[in-house]
């Protein structure tokens, strides 16, 4: 099952820390995905958690690209990548909007709790959520799963 991170945190939530770069390489050293978010400002990426923050470096992405998947905060974020990567092969993201489930533009099923389909990676499991058969999960809390 592919644990995934969400963004950086591993057991718990660090609102300080989360969605820097710093934070993220952590855990991707420690043999996780992370899922990160990201916006468009001044027509730059940024990372960020409830706006644009700190402003992404893209070898850093490239370097890490195997390991992320990007939450595109808005439409902007997914044009930005048509343009760095026109067929979009070498990023991996999704963006939703209020969706219960949402495919990356690699084919997989991004589930909200309590929406889960088999195979699908589950965001956020709850207790009593089955993940049994599923693709992965992404929590703040993703150790447990181990």
């Amino acid at each position: 099952m592919k644990l995934i991170s969400n963004r950086g945190n591993i057991n718990g939530v660090n609102s300080e820390l989360e969605n820097t770069q710093r934070y993220i390489q952590e855990a991707i050293n420690k043999g996780y995905d992370v899922k990160l978010d990201l916006w468009v400002k001044d027509g730059k990426l940024h990372l960020g958690t409830d706006g644009p923050k700190d402003l992404l470096d893209i070898d850093w992405l490239e370097r890490n690209r195997s390991r992320i998947w990007i939450h595109c905060q808005s439409i902007e974020v997914i044009s930005k990548f048509v343009e760095l990567d026109s067929r979009g092969g070498n990023i991996h993201f999704f963006w939703h909007d209020g969706n219960k489930i949402s495919l990356t533009n690699r084919g997989y099923m991004w589930c909200e709790s309590g929406e889960v389909v088999p195979g699908g990676i589950v965001y956020q499991p709850v207790e009593g959520d089955n993940i049994e058969g599923f693709f992965g999960v992404c929590s703040d809390f993703i150790e447990l799963y181990k």
